[in-house]
């Protein structure tokens, strides 16, 4: 469960992101674990992909500086627990601040 006290900041951005969720949808995710600190806050859940166990990165919120700190935390957490990697999904400059993560697939979008 999501502490309440991250729901300004985090349910804009699961509000706006590219699959929608409502705060209550987030906090019904199974196997959800939260990482947080003073500012940033970070949900991830663990997904297969390709039949191969990855942490995923529901969504991060906070100061960009703590939030790459804080996907450091959850790279050596998925290692600890045997994923073969995290994954998230997000904009194209995510992948440029985080190093070592590349895109692996692309959202296309018609607007009609």
């Amino acid at each position: 469960m999501i502490a309440e006290k991250w729901r300004s900041i985090v349910e804009p951005e699961i509000n706006g992101c590219v699959s929608p969720l409502t705060w209550d949808e987030l906090n019904r995710l199974p196997n959800i674990d939260v990482l947080e600190r003073q500012d940033p806050v970070m949900v991830l859940q663990p997904v297969r992909r390709g039949g191969r166990r990855w942490l995923s990165i529901i969504v991060a919120c906070g100061v960009l500086d703590e939030v790459l700190d804080m996907t450091q935390e959850a790279e050596r957490l998925a290692t600890k627990a045997s994923f073969v990697g995290v994954m998230f999904i997000g904009r194209r400059g995510w992948a440029r601040a985080l190093t070592g993560y590349r895109e692996s697939s692309i959202i296309a979008v018609k607007e009609l």
